[in-house]
């Protein structure tokens, strides 16, 4: 595996999300509907309500290691609950058995339960029934199976370029990753860090079915940073504090990237065959690169530029965080 990629992993698994400034507060002077009515002595503008203060966001910090169940549904109630206190909205009543059977199945599988399964949970008096449904439900396949289908739309957008990727190697590497309960920052870096054939690592598959820079940095950027990222590509983003530079300095951890065109398998093409690997220098892929690119250092977002000495720390750290 090559570094650059690692350096990926390690921002996008470990970064917080920074927190965007308001629009409204970047404009200057009256606004252009008060220029453009000024003769008009009728029209009375709507005062401009001054923006509040800005209130910093205090994260919540978990303990490191394995989490208590009960405690983490503790610690989300009592942000619900302040959530809704701040809000002044009561809180909805206790939901009947026939609402939470149907809704957990919904969230956790996708699906309504059988006839035989609503039978069965509505019939029992055991006073846990809900909890362990929900565990009943998490260890179910159809757990994992949802979730890829939840996530492969974003991983995999349909467009002319992809048509002949194949979508379902990346469906059940999914839904193995969701089943299996792996920790997101594996996740994460077994994604963005894969290489091989379809075949032999079906991970490959976002990168193929992705095939440019700038669609790998605005979708990882979007996904598991939470930041919109693309108005940068070609300016400065007009909202928020990202440069172009910046945008580009993270695509430049993918610049290496090299993946391989798909085939129609109509004639022939064996599609679990082609796959993903990382050069030593950027990619010379036809269409990888789109107009706007900038070659800058690779930088991680809202950080310093990457250096080459921080590669082998790096490596062993992302050694460590996988078990």
């Amino acid at each position: 595996m090559k570094p650059f990629r690692f350096l990926a992993a390690f921002a996008f698994a470990a970064a917080a999300v920074t927190l965007i400034g308001d629009p409204s507060s970047a404009q200057d002077g009256p606004p252009k509907a008060e220029k453009k009515n000024k003769k008009n002595k009728g029209f009375q503008p709507m005062p401009m309500t001054p923006a509040g203060p800005v209130v910093p966001v205090t994260p919540i910090v978990l303990p490191s290691g394995p989490k208590d169940a009960a405690a983490l549904a503790k610690l989300i109630d009592a942000e619900v609950t302040k959530k809704l206190a701040d809000a002044k909205i009561p809180a909805s009543p206790r939901c009947t058995d026939e609402e939470f059977l149907r809704r957990a199945y919904l969230d956790v599988t996708g699906v309504i339960p059988t006839a035989e399964q609503a039978k069965a949970f509505l019939d029992s008096m055991d006073p846990d029934k809900r909890a362990k449904l929900v565990d009943e439900l998490l260890a179910s396949p159809s757990y994992g199976r949802h979730l890829a289908d939840l996530w492969v739309p974003k991983l995999f957008p349909r467009d002319s370029a992809n048509r002949f990727v194949l979508r379902e190697p990346l469906v059940k590497w999914l839904a193995e990753q969701f089943n299996a309960n792996t920790p997101w920052n594996q996740f994460v870096f077994n994604l963005v860090t894969a290489t091989g054939t379809v075949d032999e690592n079906p991970a490959v598959t976002y990168f193929l079915a992705n095939r440019s820079v700038d669609k790998l940095t605005d979708g990882v950027t979007q996904h598991f940073l939470g930041i919109q990222l693309q108005c940068a590509q070609c300016h400065n983003h007009p909202f928020t504090e990202w440069k172009q530079t910046e945008y580009w300095g993270v695509a430049e951890f993918f610049a290496r990237v090299q993946p391989q065109n798909p085939k129609n398998a109509n004639k022939g093409g064996d599609n679990t065959k082609i796959g993903v690997s990382e050069g030593t220098n950027r990619t010379k892929l036809k269409d990888f690169f789109p107009e706007s690119a900038k070659a800058v250092p690779p930088k991680f977002l809202g950080g310093d530029v990457a250096k080459a000495s921080f590669w082998i720390s790096l490596l062993a750290f992302s050694a460590a965080v996988r078990p």
